[in-house]
């Protein structure tokens, strides 16, 4: 999850069956979900060893973005949840085909999502929308955040400083799994501050 792009459209519309073409091929898999998320504007967060290794399936064609991104891990060992309107979390399966295996992590990565984006929806200089990120997080056993760290810059020297001194601390409200492989990479897709679903109120 380390490109991002801007979409066109509300996280309304996308859920409520809006369709776009896609056109990603086949590639590892941390490519294309850096390609997808580009495409989609969705956010997208997992573990950093779970795309290792793996390659993605081609996604040619117009689709939703939920279906565009079953598409691509298609074969993968990895499934997609949804945890909100327009962002979703990357899990491994045990065997490639049990879903139900990794429902426990989602639950502290669907926290982590949140949580990160509650804390950069307090600051207007912060609030997601208006620029693109890749953040790396490091999450202590009691579920505070201690460490974070941008894979490339926002574009703003000052939002860069802003974002990762915002993170410092942040507490998540869930303890993670024990033994998680960390850090964990969070992707935020640039959208009009008009349609981003990501701060309400």
């Amino acid at each position: 999850m380390v490109t991002f792009g801007s979409a066109e459209g509300s996280a309304q519309d996308r859920t409520a069956g809006s369709t776009q073409v896609y056109e990603i091929p086949a590639q590892p898999l941390d490519a294309a979900l850096d390609r997808y998320i580009v495409a989609s504007g969705t956010q997208v967060l997992f573990e950093t060893s779970i795309a290792a290794g793996r390659r993605s399936t081609e996604v040619k064609g117009q689709f939703s973005p939920e279906v565009a991104l079953e598409t691509l891990l298609a074969g993968t060992g990895v499934v997609a949840l949804r945890t909100g309107a327009d962002s979703f979390v990357i899990a491994a399966t045990s065997d490639g085909s049990d879903a139900q295996s990794k429902r426990p992590d989602i639950g502290f990565l669907g926290a982590l999502q949140h949580g990160v984006l509650d804390v950069l929806c307090r600051d207007a200089r912060t609030r997601p929308g208006g620029y693109r990120a890749g953040i790396e997080l490091w999450v202590t056993p009691t579920g505070i955040i201690e460490h974070s760290a941008l894979i490339d810059s926002t574009g703003d020297a000052q939002r860069d400083t802003l974002l990762t001194a915002a993170l410092q601390g942040a507490r998540i409200g869930m303890k993670p799994p024990p033994d998680v492989p960390q850090p964990f990479l969070l992707a935020i897709a640039q959208r009009s501050p008009r349609q981003t679903g990501d701060c309400s109120g």
